[in-house]
């Protein structure tokens, strides 16, 4: 075994949450797109525009 040290296992840490988020919101996303695109577009909305420049805008899939 070998020892990772605190801020590169934390950054590590941090990356995988920051993919598995993405790849959830990617998800509800595609759902949503299908099932009731006009809920996505009130959710994209309400999101920071720090965020939106993360998730893809409701009119790329529409």
């Amino acid at each position: 075994a070998f020892f990772i040290p605190g801020p590169i296992a934390n950054t590590m840490q941090c990356i995988v949450s920051i993919a598995v988020l993405v790849l959830v919101l990617d998800v509800v996303r595609r759902c949503t797109l299908v099932y009731k695109p006009e809920l996505y577009t009130i959710f994209y909305n309400k999101m920071p525009e720090s965020v939106q420049g993360w998730i893809p805008a409701p009119e790329e899939n529409a």
